[in-house]
């Protein structure tokens, strides 16, 4: 079952999410199991199996999946939080000459060649990360990825074991939320109706 091996991509220590990823894969196999008892079912007609598979549906997997997704995107939430913990932040708003200084920073880095530009970007030095992190990427000449990659490149050079450890976090969680949206594909196609959860992917 595909949902049962995005277990495989997330170590043993993320006990928590590979119990979601197992509960998610029980939710599709039980709607399964009662979609063979539901077609064997010679008193129904063909439109009477899928209403049944509906209100199996309706029953109670799709809020379960709702609830495991939910949970899920609050923990990428508070990875999304930790992670913006570790950047430099604009401490003063109204200091005229830091705000200048980071102005200053991203025209400098504008006005050079695309490759000295990378180079300066990637170098992680905390004011020119400040400067990049205040304002949108155009405005000191970089792509989104680029400014992205930056920031990640500030983040291990200075927080190294916790911006490692957080990074793991997430990728766990993400295959957690990749689980889910596949269980969700297979609850849509064994109960012939769309699977909408509360909780926006």
């Amino acid at each position: 079952m595909r949902v049962l091996a995005m277990k495989q991509r997330i170590p043993e220590k993320y006990a928590t999410q590979r119990a979601d990823i197992e509960a998610a894969a029980l939710i599709v196999s039980r709607l399964e199991e009662k979609a063979k008892a539901v077609r064997a079912d010679a008193h129904l007609s063909e439109a009477g199996r899928w209403d049944a598979l509906r209100k199996e549906l309706a029953g109670g997997a799709r809020s379960h999946l709702a609830q495991l997704q939910k949970n899920n995107l609050a923990a990428l939430a508070s990875i999304a939080a930790q992670k913006k913990a570790l950047l430099p932040a604009v401490k003063d708003r109204t200091d005229t000459i830091g705000e200048m200084r980071r102005a200053e920073l991203r025209a400098f880095l504008r006005g050079l060649p695309q490759g000295e530009r990378t180079k300066m970007a990637l170098s992680g030095d905390p004011a020119m990360i400040e400067a990049l992190v205040d304002q949108p990427a155009v405005l000191s000449g970089l792509s989104e990825e680029l400014r992205a990659q930056a920031v990640d490149v500030y983040v291990a050079k200075t927080h190294g074991e916790t911006a490692a450890r957080i990074e793991a976090d997430q990728e766990a969680l993400e295959n957690v939320r990749v689980a889910l949206h596949l269980a969700k594909i297979d609850l849509e196609r064994i109960s012939g109706a769309p699977v909408v959860l509360e909780a926006a992917e």
